[in-house]
This record gives structure tokens, C-alpha cells and sequence, in this order.
């Protein structure tokens, strides 16, 4: 009997031992800062055009680009990104809607991508963030955490990432369309305007 007890102790130990560490992300904000700062030419006003990063109805209307931001610099998970689906691909790569979208940077390439109960997992780490979990919001003043959904892992393939909007329902672009060529990827949203 305490052979079994100790055994049951041991495995307990090794799997608990080998469930990775969370991925946190509590640096990210779900609504862009105010930017108040001077334009360079390479940023524009972009307008959003759908509810898919609503949560509580207080994302912006629209929001500064700098465009060709990636050109010079890393993309990061979390980010909200402009995103450009080109004409004759939004079947594949959108739910049919082509043309421009903010959404925000989920996992990088070469990550192993899951949703499980709503959750997001990355290389069998829970993404510990406020858009690490899948939300229903169709108005009102809260979105309501989803615990259903899941998705099975896929590998994001290199020179691709895998994005979202907030609301996952709304997106056009979600985890459960396919994961998005970087060059689809045309700016970087650094604010909301004044």
C-alpha cells in the first residue's frame, strides 16, 4: 500500500513537474494609447470597420498606422497589426472578406497552436493574457469568457503568424481560419487618435 501511495505521489510530481510555465503577456493593453505626437508620412488614420476587437464596446472607431513599421522591426505577440487581405484571397484566408483589418498577433511562426476550452495554448503552454481567451461580446458593457471552443494544435508555418481580433466570433481573421503570411502584414497600430 505505500508502495502505491508513494508511486501515485512520484507520477503526480513528474506531471505536474512537466506542465511548461504559462506564457504571460500582462504588458499588452486590449485598447490602443491615445497618440498625440506629431505624424510622420508614414502614418495614417485607419478606420475599423467591424466589432471583432470589441469587448466592451470601448475600442476606438479608429486607430493610427504606422505603416511599413515591420519593414525595420520585429513583429511581437500581441501586437495589433493592419492587415491587408490581397483580392482572390479571402476565401482561404478570411471568411471571404478581403481588404484591410486590425488584428492582434497570437502566436509566431514555428509555434504549435491549440484552443482548448476557450483557451489558448502555445507549444503546450497556456497563453496567460487578456486575449489568451476566447470572448463573446454582442454588446453591453462586458464580453462573456467562452469555455467551449477549441481548436486542434497546428504549427504556424515560417513567414506566417497566427491572428485574431479580440472577439473571435466577429473576426474575419481568427485562429480557426489559417494562419496569415507576414506579407499580408502592411503597419503597425501605435495609437488611437486625440
Amino acid at each position: 500500500m505505500k508502495r502505491l501511495l508513494f508511486s501515485s505521489v512520484v507520477l503526480a510530481l513528474g506531471l505536474i513537474g512537466c506542465t511548461p510555465e504559462p506564457l504571460i503577456d500582462d504588458e499588452t493593453s486590449q485598447i490602443p494609447p491615445v497618440y498625440s505626437e506629431p505624424f510622420s508620412p508614414d502614418m495614417e488614420v485607419v478606420e475599423v470597420y467591424t466589432d471583432a476587437m470589441q469587448r466592451n464596446g470601448q475600442f476606438p472607431a479608429e486607430v493610427i498606422v504606422e505603416m511599413g513599421n515591420y519593414d525595420k522591426n520585429e513583429l511581437s505577440r500581441g501586437e495589433l497589426v493592419y492587415l491587408v487581405i490581397p483580392e482572390g484571397q479571402e476565401d482561404r484566408y478570411s471568411n471571404g472578406n478581403d481588404g484591410g483589418m486590425i488584428v492582434r498577433i497570437i502566436a509566431m511562426p514555428g509555434e504549435e497552436i491549440a484552443v482548448d476550452d476557450g483557451r489558448v495554448i502555445i507549444n503546450g503552454a497556456e497563453l496567460d493574457a487578456f486575449y489568451g481567451h476566447e470572448y463573446y461580446w454582442a454588446g453591453g458593457s462586458e464580453a462573456e469568457k467562452v469555455t467551449e471552443s477549441a481548436l486542434p494544435e497546428f504549427q504556424v508555418p515560417d513567414g506566417h503568424y497566427a491572428l485574431s481580433g479580440d472577439n473571435w466570433w466577429r473576426s474575419p481573421v481568427n485562429l480557426s481560419t489559417s494562419a496569415i503570411p507576414a506579407e499580408f502584414i502592411e503597419g503597425k497600430v501605435i495609437g488611437q487618435p486625440e
